[in-house]
């Protein structure tokens, strides 16, 4: 009966190491990318994918897959599941309130990723810090940039003085001392390419079709600790349905990536803020 159970116990514990594996990996990527449904069932489908396609040709008995009808099976329901987050439908979401200027600027929205950190210093150390900040400091967020670059089929060269550059030396739309707002246009189907917007009304009025609306904004708060609250926040709003629906697909792709490039930069601007004099 003992050398049944320890049969048992080497059969399955391959299945329960992935399983804890998975669960650890899950636990560490929420830190970085707050749970996003949609993004993370996709992803979770490539992998169900991926797991059937390997085990149609080896089948991968330690995750009970143990013949090929068996894998077919699997990577059909990831196929099934990534397809559906794609082409389910972008909700319009708004924000009631008016406490930051994002909120003015972008009430209504369909996409959107949040991050924030407590720093010990200032809001005006904060906001000096984030005003240096340049991609050179983000080995993570510039890997994952020319890892989109290469995907889309770009060029992935970035200059030493582009790396150098202030991230976020100014914003375009709004630049005060607990606030920046950068207003960007980018297209989706649309064949011209997107206007630089330098101004509120221009980028509030810029309502043609097959392009889509980016507003990012980086944000202080003053706590009674003395420490500081340091926000950002992405809203993306499309200006026709069409947009919207070809966005939410590229959208629930990127998201993960989106949301960690925006946590390395708050967190280096934390480092670098809390060593300032």
């Amino acid at each position: 009966i003992m050398n049944l159970n320890i049969e048992r116990i080497r059969y399955f514990l391959p299945t329960v190491i992935s399983i804890l594996l998975a669960v650890f990996l899950l636990c560490w990527l929420l830190q970085y990318a707050s749970f996003y449904a949609l993004s993370y069932f996709f992803w979770f489908g490539i992998v169900i994918i991926l797991v059937g396609l390997i085990s149609l040709i080896k089948p991968m008995r330690f995750l009970l897959i143990f013949k090929r009808s068996i894998a077919s099976i699997v990577f059909c329901g990831g196929l099934f599941l990534s397809v559906s987050v794609l082409l389910w439908p972008a909700p319009l979401l708004h924000t009631e309130g008016s406490t930051k200027h994002i909120d003015i600027i972008m009430p209504d929205y369909s996409f959107q990723v949040y991050n924030e950190i407590e720093i010990q210093a200032s809001p005006k150390k904060v906001m000096q810090a984030a005003r240096q900040v340049s991609l050179s400091e983000m080995p993570p967020v510039l890997f994952l940039l020319r890892l989109r670059a290469f995907a889309m089929g770009k060029n992935t060269t970035i200059s030493q003085a582009q790396l150098e550059k202030p991230v976020l030396n100014r914003g375009n739309l709004v630049n005060d001392t607990n606030e920046i707002v950068i207003g960007l246009i980018k297209k989706t189907w649309a064949s011209v390419k997107p206007p630089r917007v330098k101004e509120i009304e221009q980028f509030e009025s810029f309502k043609y079709p097959g392009y889509v609306r980016v507003a990012c904004n980086l944000y202080v708060r003053n706590l009674d600790n003395g420490n500081t609250v340091l926000c950002t926040e992405t809203r993306i709003q499309a200006n026709d349905k069409r947009s919207r629906h070809i966005f939410s697909r590229y959208w629930r792709i990127i998201y993960i990536g989106c949301a960690i490039t925006r946590k390395v930069m708050l967190d280096v601007i934390a480092a670098r803020s809390e060593t300032l004099s």
